[in-house]
């Protein structure tokens, strides 16, 4: 299979592999199982103040999912919280050329970001 230079640098070189380490006080994280044992866990560390200092992730699955999670860890860092990245499922399908019996890893991914975002706006909400 060929896969393009973004998708190749992400899978290979991810940055973003891992877990929250407790430093940052708010963490907030999703696990989502997929079919035929694909799964990743998504998490964001952030500041009181709203300020994602860490983004994470670890998968098990295709090389779309990973590269997928990595873009998007690289994405929302350093972000506020209140005024979020907003993520497009299809946007990370062209980008990555995702194939189109992949397309439901990029809304997978999707929905985890918006649960761990959700839940994040929830606990800043409670330390105000």
């Amino acid at each position: 299979m060929n896969y393009n230079s973004l998708l190749e640098t992400l899978f290979f070189k991810p940055e973003h592999v891992g877990v929250p380490d407790g430093s940052i006080p708010l963490v907030a994280c999703s696990r989502i199982r997929v079919k035929k044992g694909a799964r990743f866990d998504f998490c964001m560390a952030c500041e009181p103040s709203g300020l994602v200092k860490k983004a994470c992730f670890k998968a098990y699955g295709n090389p779309y999912l990973v590269a997928g999670l990595e873009w998007l860890c690289r994405q929302v860092e350093g972000t506020m919280i209140l005024r979020p990245f907003i993520l497009d499922h299809q946007k990370l399908v062209e980008l990555l050329a995702i194939p189109k019996s992949r397309h439901p890893d990029a809304l997978l991914i999707a929905e985890s970001y918006r649960e761990v975002l959700e839940t994040m706006k929830n606990l800043l909400g409670d330390k105000q």
